[in-house]
């Protein structure tokens, strides 16, 4: 298993993975396709001790951050919960460990915050620390992607195109994937997502398309 991810990890770039490639579904190889969107840092706490504890991991001090992030997280604060389960996830400052990665995402993903909703998305759906459950992949996956998380969107449209977790239904994959093409600022996943789109739009009837778009133009974030 950690074999699995760790393959799949390595296709990161910046400070963001990517969470798909279109072939996957072209091909029917989702999950030994899918990249991750993991992101360890998120910016800006807006309380006193985020500082140290962002400035003591981007200097590489991964033991230090990993004290300051526990303390955070036990008082309860979501993206301090978020990043102590990111150096579970990545073994930073830690072993490497996805049964606590997905207890302290699940604590911040229960408060709301959209990350760690969508990296409880991906354990599900890749059985990392927790057994594989479309399902629940699909609700976290729906979540983060209601409140405008594009990785999640995009995440959440493959599931509706593929017909896992979710009952196949190629409006909403486009719907989905059309909101992620519109709100990535990463040019690599827009292209990924202008094929999926394209591929998409093959499969439906003018109809289902003109349906798919007015569902998009419904869209604001915090709403289904």
């Amino acid at each position: 298993m950690g074999d699995k991810y760790e393959a799949l990890r390595q296709r990161s770039y910046g400070r963001i993975t990517a969470p798909f490639l279109w072939p996957c579904l072209r091909h029917d190889a989702a999950i030994g396709c899918l990249l991750l969107a993991v992101i360890l840092l998120t910016a800006g706490l807006a309380h006193a001790g985020y500082d140290e504890r962002s400035a003591a991991y981007r200097a590489g001090n991964y033991t230090r951050a990993f004290e300051k992030f526990v303390a955070g997280a036990k008082a309860g604060d979501p993206r301090a919960q978020y990043n102590l389960g990111a150096m579970y996830h990545h073994g930073r400052g830690v072993e490497r460990n996805y049964g606590w990665a997905a207890v302290w995402y699940l604590k911040s993903a229960r408060q709301g915050y959209t990350p760690a909703q969508s990296n409880m998305a991906v354990l599900h759906e890749m059985g990392l620390g927790l057994s594989q459950d479309y399902e629940r992949a699909a609700h976290w996956y729906r979540k983060a992607a209601e409140e405008g998380d594009p990785f999640a969107q995009a995440n959440i449209g493959r599931l509706y195109a593929q017909g896992r977790g979710v009952e196949k239904d190629l409006v909403l994959a486009y719907r989905w994937t059309f909101l992620a093409q519109s709100r990535t600022r990463d040019p690599q996943v827009r292209d990924n997502m202008r094929e999926r789109l394209a591929w998409l739009a093959e499969r439906m009837t003018p109809d289902e398309i003109a349906k798919a778009q007015w569902r998009v133009r419904q869209w604001r974030p915090g709403l289904p």
